[in-house]
């Protein structure tokens, strides 16, 4: 266990999230975790997502980066990594939100020092499309599986994209996420894996989200 609770930051970046950015910052500064910070990345949104994000800043409780070109999620990521303060990162979506103790359960892997990455346990939260439920099935079942799997195996094939909790020196140990890469989080896994950091599975750390 870690004695000394590490300042995370909780790192999302957002295009035209106006119907669920509100509910994910609600559910991230609900997070039981004494030190983080959370900081926004703005992609260019052409909807009222700053709109929404901006009460939060005002009030001290998040901190904004607005891009002034969109590039994509990699370039939006590599552009706010740099202004973070955190030593462990928490990637995750916008139209998510974390389990209160989703920290509690990530940060401890992080005690060994070859631990570059935590990967979550995404479940979907909008269960009343049938589409919805097909893809709930899919997650829970087969994503869990693979991942507990792959732990067994000793390699996690692909970090999740949804909630991911990363080494700020690992990252820029292995130069930040490729842009020109479609799958950033399966590239950016394997880069670490090449470096012979190691990247974990932790199926406790529910991330809520919409399909």
């Amino acid at each position: 266990a870690l004695p000394d609770p590490p300042l995370v930051t909780v790192l999302v970046p957002a295009y035209n999230e106006e119907a669920s950015v509100a509910a994910m910052l609600d559910g991230v500064l609900a997070l039981d975790y004494p030190r983080f910070e959370v900081v926004v990345v703005d992609d260019c949104s052409t909807d009222a997502t700053l709109a929404r994000v901006r009460p939060y800043v005002q009030a001290g409780r998040v901190r904004l980066v607005r891009k002034l070109r969109n590039e994509g999620k990699a370039m939006a990521l590599n552009d706010a990594l740099p202004l973070t303060n955190g030593e462990i990162i928490l990637v995750m979506d916008a139209d998510a939100v974390p389990h209160p103790d989703l920290l509690k359960r990530l940060v401890p892997h992080f005690a060994s020092p070859r631990v570059a990455g935590v990967t979550g346990n995404p479940r979907v939260a909008d269960r009343r499309s049938f589409l919805a439920k097909l893809q709930a099935v899919e997650f829970t079942s087969i994503i869990s599986l693979l991942k507990r799997a792959q732990r067994i195996w000793g390699r996690i094939l692909t970090m999740s994209g949804v909630v991911g909790a990363f080494r700020r020196s690992a990252l820029f140990d292995v130069g930040l996420y490729s842009p020109e890469m479609a799958t950033e989080d399966i590239d950016l896994t394997w880069r670490l894996q090449l470096r012979h950091w190691d990247v974990r599975y932790e199926p406790r750390a529910i991330m809520w989200m919409r399909v």
